[in-house]
């Protein structure tokens, strides 16, 4: 069985890491610890956007259960962590890293956490058993452009946005348009080596999708040209490459629907007065014009929207709709949660181990500059090793490569920037399988040529030499 590159580099960098805790940086020991502790641990995914972008909703649809709190004013003031355990717990976590459970119970609109005492929590942590959440923390933040400039540092700060060092790994970040905050925010996810704002690291998504035009039949269609137009504008391009249209209430209704929804879906369909009732809100709210109680007509209207019921109604009187698990199969196919999935799964998951090597180096290196001048020997040693273990590793030039690619910097080819990912993607699997020789000595050949073009810039010039770097190794992996 061939060796998982992955683990291997991790117990390199870790050693990095440990050893100048020891010997050259004591001062920075806990930090340094704390950095190699982190290569054991799950991928963090933050969950970020404006305020009211749909943020805990989204949330909730990726981990199938009603637990981050939504409402109509703004909800999530702290960080919130989601992460896989065998009980039902929340903690908190106090500013000085003390630890202490807090009581919850389950509501309408999420998990209800007494806070007492919340001027002192740095974040909350919830633990669950959810199979969604092996081997990755999703976590809720605050809004940017929240009226409280303290309650958006808390996820500037979390993600490095504001000058530190991100504690995330990767990003999912929600617009509902274009917005200056959007872009700045994204492009504050820099550091000394790959950014996290990145077609490689974030996974960009149109959110609150159905609402577009209020809500009219065809909102997600109007949704996904407006989404292609974004993902062909160059400064998202640089920043996350594709933009995903999603109606997060359809998604998260659809993994927790109820029984008694899908019933009073069937009885409108039924009701000949419903084309009517549907034109708009205050039609639907209209005491004299529905058959359903008015806390009905509310539980309706918060679970699915207008769009969603007019969508459910149709289908349901259609035929296309015949059972509850019917519905919920259907709002998830429109809530369009499927390429997020995916793209969570292909672009994150797949290549975590990578990733979060990436936000131990990018952690360690910024340890390195902070105590440059306190200690500067034992600061450079570690920079230099770090540095080392860098220009060593064929798939750290992989993920900058893909970057590079994915953003236009390095003016690649549409068969170059796929060949580019595919080979990341090998390089990110465990156990990874050698190429054939014969293969892997022709990619050589042409990446080194490719390498040499008088025309190349420094870009592409960068991203051809990490390609030929990486068959070089897949070559000496082959025996050859």
């Amino acid at each position: 069985m061939t060796p998982d590159p992955g683990a291997a580099l991790a117990g390199r960098l870790e050693r990095v890491l440990r050893r100048a805790a020891a010997d050259d940086l004591p001062d920075a020991a806990a930090e340094l610890f704390a950095a190699a502790d982190r290569l054991h641990g799950p991928l963090r995914v933050a969950v970020a956007g404006r305020v009211k972008a749909g943020k805990s909703t989204l949330l909730n649809a990726l981990l199938g259960e009603r637990l981050a709190a939504t409402d109509a004013g703004e909800c999530t003031r702290l960080v919130t962590r989601f992460v896989h355990d065998w009980q039902y717990r929340v903690t908190a976590v106090r500013r000085g890293g003390a630890r202490e459970p807090l009581p919850f119970r389950r509501g309408a609109r999420g998990l209800e956490i007494d806070l007492a005492g919340a001027d002192d929590i740095a974040e909350i942590e919830v633990g669950w058993p959810s199979r969604r959440l092996d081997g990755l923390d999703l976590i809720d933040t605050p809004g940017l452009g929240s009226l409280s400039a303290e309650v958006s540092a808390r996820t500037e700060e979390l993600t490095g946005a504001a000058g530190g060092v991100s504690r995330v790994d990767a990003v999912i970040y929600l617009m509902r348009h274009v917005h200056r905050d959007d872009t700045a925010f994204l492009e504050g996810f820099r550091d000394a080596g790959l950014p996290l704002g990145s077609p490689v690291t974030t996974v960009l998504v149109l959110s609150r999708a159905d609402e577009i035009g209020g809500g009219r039949p065809d909102a997600m269609d109007s949704a996904r040209r407006i989404a292609a137009r974004y993902s062909a504008d160059p400064r998202l391009l640089a920043l996350a490459g594709q933009v995903i249209p999603v109606a997060g209430l359809l998604a998260e209704t659809a993994s927790t629907l109820a029984e008694l929804e899908y019933r009073a879906i069937r009885d409108l369909a039924l009701d000949p007065s419903s084309p009517a009732l549907l034109l708009s809100v205050d039609r639907f709210r209209d005491p004299e014009r529905s058959p359903l109680t008015a806390e009905l007509r509310e539980l309706l209207l918060q679970r699915f929207g207008l769009f969603g019921l007019r969508v459910a109604v149709a289908a349901a009187a259609e035929g296309r709709v015949q059972s509850s698990s019917d519905l919920a199969r259907m709002l998830e196919a429109v809530s369009g949660i499927g390429p997020v999935r995916e793209a969570i799964d292909r672009r994150l998951r797949a290549r975590s181990q990578l990733l979060i090597v990436r936000s131990a180096v990018a952690a360690g290196r910024h340890i390195a500059r902070q105590h440059a001048a306190a200690s500067p020997a034992g600061a450079a040693r570690l920079a230099a090793e770090l540095d080392d273990l860098v220009a060593s590793a064929p798939e750290l030039g992989l993920l900058e490569a893909a970057h590079l690619a994915a953003t236009g910097l390095a003016r690649f080819s549409p068969s170059e920037r796929e060949e580019a990912d595919t080979l990341l993607d090998r390089f990110a699997a465990a156990n990874l399988a050698p190429l054939p020789a014969g293969h892997a000595l022709a990619a050589i050949d042409r990446w080194r040529e490719r390498a040499s073009d008088p025309l190349l810039d420094g870009f592409g010039r960068a991203a051809a030499d990490a390609m030929t770097r990486a068959y070089e190794a897949l070559y000496a992996r082959s025996g050859g």
